[in-house]
């Protein structure tokens, strides 16, 4: 933040570190703050900054198993939660919310994977025909077998963000692209 300083008559800018210690925060969350000054001679507002606070604190083991059925209704994942699913030969259908994360076990159904963040925000790889997409910045994890039946992953609110995973001439494919076992962006 810039503060002025008198030196020979007239002011001059000068830079000021501040800082503050922010507890209670939430994570995974987009925060806005400004600096005011005040003083004598008046009120200097700064201008508007963000930070995101990390999604570190989402669990690294199951907090819950779902077993899906070709009956069951959709599924949600929602912030916090690692849910293993085990799907049915039906066509299953997973909503995963900002910071959820799942793994999904015998997913050979036509299955419609609905996760709420844009695709570019996104690493994709594979370790056998395990595919991992993983967004670091909203903590989201999703582990789902690809298979030679094609499963729809839809991303964001757009039509156009729309990809089938599916296993064809012998590679695991998205969207036409290949998976491979190097961590690209998706």
């Amino acid at each position: 933040m810039d503060n002025f300083t008198k030196n020979h008559g007239k002011y001059q800018r000068a830079k000021k570190t501040i800082s503050a210690k922010l507890n209670g925060l939430v994570a995974n969350t987009v925060y806005h703050f400004r600096l005011i000054a005040q003083n004598s001679v008046g009120t200097k507002y700064g201008n508007d900054y963000t930070f995101h606070t990390s999604a570190d604190t989402l669990p690294e083991s199951f907090t819950s198993y779902k077993i899906l059925t070709e009956q069951s209704s959709q599924l949600t994942v929602n912030y916090g939660e690692y849910i293993k699913v085990f799907g049915s030969a039906g066509v299953n259908i997973i909503n995963v919310k900002s910071g959820g994360r799942v793994q999904c076990v015998n997913f050979v159904g036509s299955n419609v994977v609905n996760i709420d963040d844009d695709s570019a925000g996104f690493t994709v790889y594979r370790s056998g025909a395990m595919v991992y997409l993983e967004n670091s910045t909203t903590g989201k994890r999703i582990k789902i077998p690809a298979t030679k039946t094609a499963q729809t992953l839809k991303f964001g609110n757009s039509i156009n963000d729309s990809f089938e995973l599916i296993i064809t001439n012998g590679k695991v494919m998205i969207g036409g692209k290949e998976v491979t076992l190097t961590k690209v962006q998706f």
